[in-house]
């Protein structure tokens, strides 16, 4: 697995771009620090419009991206930069059946804009995720492919915060262990049931002290 990638059962916090500079990954600031902050709240409203803008597009541009890896074994051409930089999931499942084929993101933007960094996690969902064998060309059709596009992160003080229908969740200990979990995902329906997931990806024991933040998401599917 790549440095600095986690893969997840199902795919959608930090964006990285040095002018919106309280989601730089080296100056986390909450979504609460810039309640209230006008010229910030704006620019959070221009990046998510600039992402609803250009994310319906994000699922094509990844199968692309696999399709040209898996030909030609090097990156999609994409020219220059198109719209802010955000950390994304990209989730493959077989058509047929709804299953997990891979799933791959970050918590923070690797890549320069949107697109750049959904290229890069399509190819990490389809030839890295360690659950799966890499994706063959001859798979292509039977897969369905999903683009989560992540939204800052909130700290919150209790599962009452929560709603898995609404909001994914970071679960994180004293000791480094760090358990993250997408939004309304099938079969999670309620917050007991997704805390214990995520606790369980993390490796954290039930009832074990930890810290929580929620996160929202836009999600781009094909059609």
């Amino acid at each position: 697995m790549s440095p600095g990638v986690e893969s997840h059962s199902s795919a959608t916090l930090i964006l990285d771009n040095a002018q919106f500079w309280f989601w730089n990954s080296r100056h986390v600031a909450t979504w609460p620090a810039i309640v209230g902050d006008k010229p910030a709240e704006l620019r959070y409203v221009q990046v998510v419009c600039k992402i609803s803008d250009v994310g319906p597009s994000l699922p094509a541009l990844a199968r692309g991206a696999i399709d040209y890896w898996l030909r030609e074994a090097s990156d999609l051409p994409l020219g220059g930069s198109v719209g802010p930089a955000a950390p994304v999931f990209v989730s493959l499942h077989h058509r047929a059946t709804r299953q997990l084929r891979g799933c791959m993101g970050t918590l923070a933007a690797h890549e320069p804009d949107v697109r750049h960094e959904t290229r890069r996690c399509a190819i990490l969902a389809a030839m890295e995720d360690p659950r799966f064998e890499p994706l063959e060309l001859s798979d292509m059709d039977g897969i369905s492919i999903e683009v989560t596009v992540l939204c800052p992160l909130e700290v919150i003080t209790g599962p009452e915060f929560l709603d898995p229908k609404r909001y994914g969740v970071v679960v994180s200990d004293t000791l480094g262990r760090r358990g993250v979990l997408l939004p309304e995902l099938e079969g999670i329906d309620d917050v007991q049931t997704q805390l214990q997931i995520v606790r369980r990806k993390a490796g954290i024991a039930p009832g074990s002290p930890v810290d929580l933040q929620r996160f929202e998401a836009l999600r781009f599917g094909e059609h």
